[in-house]
């Protein structure tokens, strides 16, 4: 397995252990982005209701 695709590993479980609270809170660049490696789809969220 690569690095990266350990690496999305461990992100998917992180973020799944959250109880959901990323679901329900209005993006955060710094929650998204800064805190942990950040998606697109993150990045966008963050950025949707500006």
């Amino acid at each position: 397995i690569s690095a990266d695709d350990a690496n999305e590993v461990i992100k998917r479980y992180r973020r799944a252990s959250s109880l959901l609270l990323e679901e329900v809170l209005q993006g955060s660049l710094e929650r998204e982005c800064l805190e942990e490696r950040c998606t697109q789809e993150e990045a966008r969220e963050v950025f949707e209701n500006d």
